[in-house]
C-alpha cells in the first residue's frame, strides 16, 4: 500500500470506516458522485492525487448542466479552461477550442478596442446573440471523466484494502 493510501485511510473517521465497510463500492466515476458519501471520501482521495481540479471541474459541468447560463458558464471556462486558469484541467485540444468559441473573450477587452477583429467581432456576437447549450461543457466532462478514471481505478484499490483492514 503506498504512502497516499495510508494518508488518506488515516484521515477516515470511524462512520466512514463503517460506511466503507457497509456499502458496495460505485462501479464507476458517475456512480461515485451520486452518493454524497462516497463522492466525498473520493474528493479527498482526489486530492491526495493531485487530481482535485478535475474533481471539482466535474461537479461543476453537472451544475451547469442543470441551471445554464452564460455567467456560470463564463466562470468555468476562467476557473478551469482558459490559459493560466487557477484551477486549470487537461482537456483535449479540439475540447478547448469550442470552449473558447462560447466563452474566450473578455468583453471589457472587447469593449475597450475600437476596431475589433472581425473574429473578435463574431465571437462577441456569438457570445451575445444565443447562449450556449446546456451540454456545451459535456465534451470536456468526457475529457475529464478520463482523466479522472486513473484516480478512480487508484482509489477503488484503496477503498478495497480499506476494507480488507476492517474485516
Amino acid at each position: 500500500m503506498s504512502a497516499k493510501d495510508d494518508d488518506w485511510m488515516q484521515d477516515l473517521d470511524m462512520d466512514e470506516w463503517n460506511f466503507i465497510d457497509s456499502h458496495e463500492t460505485p462501479t464507476d466515476i458517475p456512480g461515485v458522485f451520486a452518493d454524497p458519501t462516497w463522492s466525498e471520501l473520493f474528493r479527498r482521495y482526489a486530492e491526495t492525487d493531485f487530481a482535485e481540479n478535475e474533481y471539482n471541474f466535474y461537479l461543476a459541468v453537472a451544475d451547469y448542466e442543470n441551471s445554464p447560463s452564460r455567467e456560470r458558464g463564463s466562470q468555468m471556462y476562467q476557473i478551469f479552461v482558459a490559459p493560466g486558469a487557477p484551477s486549470e484541467v487537461n482537456l483535449q485540444g479540439p475540447t478547448v477550442a469550442a470552449l473558447r468559441e462560447w466563452f474566450g473573450y473578455d468583453m471589457s477587452e472587447w469593449t475597450s478596442n475600437l476596431d475589433p477583429s472581425e473574429e473578435d467581432q463574431a465571437r462577441f456576437e456569438k457570445g451575445t446573440v444565443t447562449d450556449p447549450p446546456a451540454d456545451v461543457f459535456a465534451a470536456a466532462r468526457k475529457d475529464v471523466t478520463v482523466n479522472l478514471s486513473d484516480v478512480y481505478l487508484r482509489w477503488i484499490l484503496a477503498v478495497s484494502k480499506a476494507q480488507k483492514r476492517t474485516h
